[in-house]
């Protein structure tokens, strides 16, 4: 499904049990293909105009196991989202961006651990992630295709959808309803189970289960669900619940999936201490992932203004930003022009409206930036910023007991 080496080791075995041989299509490809067959479609019929030809059932077939196989094939050809403003606004299929592909290269990696140690047959923890994560970078969108993709496409998945409350969890099964019915014929499951805002059922005996935080209820105990997502952990009324009742209902297997994903807000609250504890490496079933603002190269930008140069906290910044980025993104980043110039300006305005710290906390480029004082602290936000932009990572030493 995510890591490489697996899905084309299934493509392989699929191929040698089977006559067919399978295709990459070019997204462009499978659009064409899909509004051909889909428009063939008789939904009270639940059935065809006519007989598919050889060349078009080839191709449905096709595409239902690559999609089965391959996430990011599903997602880019056939889960339709709303997109963000900033590439458009609108519905459209889900183009992959770099923030997205940071969580989804992780979640591959972790996979590809699992079968290993699987394969060895070593007991495995499955894909678990506390995604720590800066304003709007697109990973609930991907956390909803996530979970749509195992419901619509494995017979019996179960699988758990958190937020803050009902209205939020509305949200969740709004863009769940509108990538499901937007599926092809040939990839869409009829629903089951009737119509109902607390879960979606399909007749291929999957379920998606949506619960909100803010009941003193059990939050998904006594079940047991292959994928999970939990979205804005930071503003759980009673973040316990996820560890007394949650957390235990996720399997020990390869292929279980959680993305805990949530932005900062404030400081010594359950997320703060279990994201840390999951970056510091003391939740050993959990991985951390932390995703800055400047992550994401198609939002965050400005064009600066004539004769605009960077001032000495921009500077700084992005001499921050080179330096850490290693850790969170693999890679050096050096911030172009523009996205700096569109942190600065817009951290200007925040910061003279007496707001610095709820900015600091939304566009972060390090988690420690992100945990903010959510009250008044002793000290000005903005002398906390600076020191944290002048501040160098502590350099370990020995000391050498010399003989008397």
């Amino acid at each position: 499904m995510y890591s490489t080496r697996v899905i084309e080791r299934n493509i392989r075995t699929i191929e040698q049990k089977t006559a067919l041989k399978l295709t990459r299509y070019e997204p462009q490809v499978s659009e064409e293909w899909t509004k051909f067959i889909d428009a063939l479609w008789i939904p009270a019929d639940k059935r065809t105009s006519r007989p598919l030809t050889t060349e078009e059932s080839k191709f449905v077939a096709n595409e239902q196991i690559m999609c089965q196989l391959d996430f990011r094939y599903w997602a880019e050809r056939y889960c339709q989202i709303r997109l963000d403003g900033a590439v458009g606004g609108g519905v459209g299929k889900m183009k992959l961006g770099d923030s997205q592909i940071l969580l989804l290269d992780l979640i591959a990696k972790i996979h590809e651990k699992q079968y290993q140690a699987h394969d060895r047959g070593e007991p495995v923890d499955g894909i678990l992630i506390a995604d720590h994560k800066a304003r709007q970078v697109w990973h609930t969108a991907l956390a909803r295709a996530l979970c749509l993709h195992r419901a619509t496409l494995y017979p019996h998945a179960n699988i758990f959808a958190g937020s803050v409350d009902d209205q939020k969890l509305g949200i969740l099964y709004d863009r769940d309803t509108m990538s499901y019915e937007d599926l092809p014929w040939f990839l869409r499951p009829e629903r089951g189970l009737g119509e109902k805002t607390d879960h979606m059922g399909f007749k291929n005996g999957s379920k998606i289960t949506y619960m909100a935080s803010n009941k003193k209820s059990s939050f998904g105990q006594g079940d047991q669900f292959n994928v999970g997502h939990c979205t804005e952990l930071s503003e759980y009324p009673y973040p316990g619940v996820l560890e007394i009742d949650f957390f235990p209902t996720l399997p020990q297997h390869p292929d279980t999936l959680c993305v805990l994903e949530s932005r900062a807000n404030g400081r010594g609250n359950w997320w703060h201490t279990f994201s840390e504890d999951c970056r510091r490496g003391k939740k050993e079933r959990w991985a951390y992932s932390f995703c800055p603002w400047y992550t994401e190269s198609r939002k965050y930008r400005r064009t600066p203004k004539a004769g605009w140069e960077p001032d000495e906290v921009a500077i700084l910044h992005g001499k921050k930003i080179y330096e850490t980025s290693v850790e969170f993104t693999g890679k050096r980043v050096s911030v172009s022009k523009e996205q700096l110039y569109w942190w600065w300006s817009t951290r200007e305005e925040y910061r003279v409206a007496g707001r610095l710290n709820y900015f600091l906390s939304n566009y972060c480029a390090t988690p420690e930036e992100s945990f903010q004082h959510s009250g008044e602290s002793a000290f000005d936000p903005e002398l906390l910023d600076d020191l944290r932009l002048r501040a160098k990572p502590g350099k370990a030493y020995e000391l050498e007991r010399k003989a008397s």
